[in-house]
């Protein structure tokens, strides 16, 4: 999409934030980022994914020490794997590939501690989806947050150069979106973003929907977990900030919860429209921003007095 060529892939983390994560978290957000030496698979040429591909061959069978496979097994798994990155994994880079594949062959990824490791492209797919969901966001949601601290504390700009910088954020992120990275919108940036400046488009019956959706996926994420203590923890804390909501003010967390699963609706919209409508819908949007920023530098311009 020609409208959103122009703004860089996501950057290191500055060296405050950085700081602050451990050793493996700062592992695990460095993978994210794409350059020349990690590339997207979105961006790799049939040369490249061939080449990952052997590697995730062989790095499966040395650890797993599997038998050689005949030629034409081995062709017809090479091609699911080819399909399964070029169609479901273009969003990842190549060492988030190579990280959700030793993940899973270590049996980080196993519903059952003793359940056999068997590599396949499903199982594949498979350990890089849970890669994101439980060894990514995880730490970028706790990088977003250290970050937003970090401005707060740190940087004070016009709430004009705020909104300009918002928008060029929400437009990063929508590109990610459109190259098939998976986006979470923790701290509501993009939720405020859209909503600021009138874009937003939910009405009170797709919020309170996106409320009830928030329960169950809270509900959902705490029965994920693996051990059975920790597990049965978070369900009983996950049902009480449910019940509580139901009888007082919703909880932050639920309420944070349901934004994001609106701005993933929103995007998903995004999407899925044409691009001539697409890039008539970020005209518009880019047209909003600078007449707020106008009105936020001189409000008088729009607010006479009266006489």
């Amino acid at each position: 999409m020609s409208s959103l060529t122009l703004f860089n892939k996501p950057e290191p983390l500055p060296d405050q934030v950085a700081g602050k994560l451990s050793r493996t978290e700062k592992s695990i957000a460095a993978l994210t980022v794409a350059n020349e030496n990690n590339p997207r698979i979105s961006e790799m040429d049939g040369k490249q994914i061939a080449g990952i591909i052997t590697a995730i061959v062989m790095k499966a069978a040395i650890r797993l020490g599997s038998r050689a496979r005949d030629a034409e097994e081995q062709r017809m798994i090479n091609t699911e794997l080819n399909r399964d990155l070029v169609m479901k994994l273009s969003g990842f880079t190549e060492r988030e590939i190579m990280m959700a594949l030793e993940n899973g062959l270590d049996g980080m990824y196993l519903r059952k501690p003793d359940d056999p490791i068997i590599f396949n492209p499903s199982n594949f797919v498979q350990w890089c989806r849970a890669f994101v969901e439980q060894t990514k966001k995880p730490v970028m949601k706790k990088a977003a947050q250290l970050l937003h601290q970090q401005k707060d504390a740190e940087f004070t700009a016009p709430d004009s150069e705020k909104l300009k910088m918002s928008h060029e954020f929400f437009l990063s992120i929508m590109k990610r979106v459109l190259d098939g990275e998976a986006y979470e919108d923790y701290g509501n940036v993009i939720y405020n973003f859209l909503e600021k400046i009138e874009f937003l488009g939910f009405g009170t019956t797709d919020k309170w929907r996106a409320m009830d959706q928030a329960k169950l996926r809270m509900i959902a994420e705490a029965r994920e977990n693996k051990d059975l203590n920790a597990q049965k923890s978070a369900v009983k804390n996950a049902l009480e900030l449910i019940s509580k909501a139901e009888n007082e003010k919703p909880d932050e967390q639920i309420v944070s919860m349901a934004k994001r699963i609106l701005v993933s609706e929103k995007f998903a919209a995004y999407k899925n429209m044409p691009e001539d409508e697409q890039s008539m819908l970020l005209e518009s949007i880019a047209e909003r921003v600078e007449y707020l920023c106008i009105e936020l530098k001189d409000p008088e311009q729009y607010n006479p007095d009266e006489e």
